[in-house]
């Protein structure tokens, strides 16, 4: 057995498993904090909002057979109580989950569905999940959820409403 010159007394080959044992522990280590700081972890999820082909029920002219329009004529309200309302909101809940459905997902990752101004709905997914629904059949848009902030530091003298003559 070969013994190093410091007097630790360990043989050679149990310093190198020691070592290569430190390494790797620092290495996956150093993986996941690098994952954690980028705030993405392999399969973690975050909301996106999806959009599906289809007019919402305050833009429906009636092009599904059976289900009149439901657009408002000019300056009038969309009537929610009519027959034809709920027939088409139905038609796009079922519209729904058959593109989740072709994804290969199930309703539990929805969130909230939106059929007045917007047909979509949002949902949680992973990474995989969003790319596989951006390429389903019905899908017009997946986008995901971000938060912006607002840097309010210069705006007010960008604005002139600084100083004396300003608000």
């Amino acid at each position: 057995m070969l013994f190093f010159p410091d007097g630790t007394g360990l043989s050679r080959p149990v310093t190198l498993a020691l070592a290569s044992a430190a390494l790797t522990v620092l290495a996956l280590t150093a993986s996941a904090a690098a994952q954690a700081a980028a705030g993405a972890q392999p399969d973690s999820t975050a909301l996106y909002l999806v959009e599906v082909a289809g007019a919402p029920d305050a833009s429906y002219t009636g092009t599904v057979p059976g289900i009149p329009a439901t657009k408002p004529a000019g300056g009038a309200k969309l009537n929610q109580r009519s027959w034809n309302y709920q027939a088409y909101r139905d038609h796009l809940r079922a519209q729904r989950a058959q593109v989740l459905s072709r994804a290969g997902l199930d309703a539990g990752h929805t969130v909230a569905e939106y059929s007045v101004a917007f047909n979509g709905f949002a949902a949680r997914l992973t990474t995989a999940q969003a790319a596989k629904l951006g390429d389903t059949p019905g899908v017009v848009h997946v986008l995901k959820n971000e938060v912006y902030t607002v840097d309010a530091v210069s705006t007010p003298a960008f604005l002139r409403l600084d100083g004396p003559n300003g608000v």
